[in-house]
């Protein structure tokens, strides 16, 4: 499911649950004993990479449209903008009350 929301200077932020980067770092990891040879190490842990991938992360793209975000990412962004609106909210009462 896509959303969208105006964020980041007026510019369309574009809500995705797809938007992930692929690591290099693996799901799981083969550990050598003293018993294996190193080529034998290396093969099961690519066999293992096959099966099981790499960590995927979330991230965000820009395109022409704006911005596609993963979910996580637009919550911690909705966020800050909130702490930064109730900051300059606080200010500008400062201002008035004496």
């Amino acid at each position: 499911m896509l959303s969208t929301f105006r964020g980041l200077a007026g510019m369309n932020v574009i809500i995705s649950p797809y938007a992930l980067e692929t690591t290099q770092v693996p799901v799981r990891v083969h550990t050598q004993s003293l018993s294996m040879s190193d080529a034998y190490h290396k093969r099961i842990q690519k066999k293992w990479n096959k099966r099981w991938g790499f960590v995927r992360k979330p991230c965000m793209y820009q395109t022409a449209e704006g911005f596609i975000m993963h979910p996580a990412l637009a919550d911690d962004l909705e966020r800050l903008t909130e702490r930064r609106v109730e900051k300059q909210m606080q200010r500008s009462m400062s201002d008035w009350i004496h």
